[in-house]
């Protein structure tokens, strides 16, 4: 599934129909959800992730979260695919400022293989690895760097590259933002006083329908982070028995899956009989921000959808919004 989220994604910059939204948003607390969701991926291989913010930008900014969400997943997930001991760095900071915007210099920095200098415009076309080594050893579709290059592009930003084979690598890319006096709209704070209530003195149960172990992993440990139950189904049909057998509270849906996808596992749903599961809200995860897509999902009855890879505070407010 991997592959083909990237390839949609990519065909949709291509064809020009990805919007890039502006609205308020915590830079900090984007950066801060990137890193939780990969520390566990990282202390896995034995490497160490950490986050360096720059405490002078400010608390909140106009811009698209869900966009630069997904840059700087790429880019850390690239250099922990690439880095089997040392460390990783997600950094920002301030570079320039003034009364109304700010300019922020992102950047990842990992002490990973290292791409030789005649590669390093290469890794940025559609498809291309540093060589065949690299792509048998490490696997990967190719389409993150490309992807993450059309993207800071749209939010008119430059992505390059600084490395050394053997040594590590740099991908750095500066942005400018407007100040919001506005609160941001997607907030990560894993702090025990921002759980969500709990339901009659006991908490909430969530159904996760998801193939994807990396994506069912991360669903779970927020939402247990969040006072949350939760049980994972990988496909629908499992969801579906899991569903007649066990009272939950709300589902989490990925569209796209082996022997019953997220679509057909809703249609199942809305026409059991019992009344009360068959209106249990329903949050579809999906890659694609397509219109027909979305389109699809609400006239399935899904009440609402999360564009993947998933900003924490914005699944958090969905959830909190729906279980009220």
């Amino acid at each position: 599934m991997s592959l083909l989220n990237d390839i949609l994604d990519f065909s949709k910059i291509e064809a020009g129909k990805l919007a890039i939204s502006r609205f308020p948003m915590s830079l900090k607390s984007l950066a801060e959800g990137v890193c939780n969701v990969h520390k566990h991926i990282a202390e896995k291989k034995g490497i160490s992730l950490k986050l360096n913010f720059d405490s002078s930008i400010p608390e909140n900014v106009l811009g698209d979260s869900t966009r630069l969400n997904q840059v700087l997943t790429n880019l850390t997930s690239n250099a922990i695919k690439f880095t089997d001991k040392g460390e990783i760095s997600i950094n920002l900071k301030l570079v320039k400022e003034t009364k109304s915007s700010i300019s922020v210099l992102f950047s990842i920095i990992d002490t990973g293989i290292g791409i030789p200098t005649e590669k390093q415009k290469l890794i940025f076309q559609e498809f291309t690895q540093a060589n065949y080594q690299t792509t048998r050893k490490y696997g990967g579709t190719g389409l993150g760097l490309a992807i993450s290059k059309k993207l800071v592009k749209m939010l008119k930003g430059k992505i390059e590259v600084k490395s050394q084979p053997g040594k590590g690598s740099e991908f750095f890319f500066t942005l400018g933002f407007p100040k919001s006096r506005g609160v941001a709209k997607l907030q990560v704070d894993d702090k025990k006083s921002q759980i969500i209530p709990k339901r009659s003195g006991k908490p909430y149960r969530i159904l996760i329908v998801e193939d994807n172990e990396i994506n069912s992993f991360i669903a779970q440990k927020f939402l247990t982070n969040w006072g949350i139950d939760s049980q994972l189904a990988e496909n629908g049909s499992i969801a579906l028995d899991m569903i007649s057998k066990n009272d939950f509270d709300l589902i989490l849906m990925d569209l796209e899956m082996p022997v019953m996808s997220g679509y057909d596992a809703t249609v199942e749903i809305r026409k059991l009989k019992d009344p009360i599961k068959s209106r249990i809200p329903i949050i579809a995860l999906t890659a694609s921000a397509m219109l027909d897509v979305q389109t699809k999902i609400f006239s399935l009855g899904m009440n609402a959808f999360i564009l993947k890879p998933f900003n924490p505070g914005d699944l958090k407010s969905k959830i909190a919004e729906l279980l009220k």
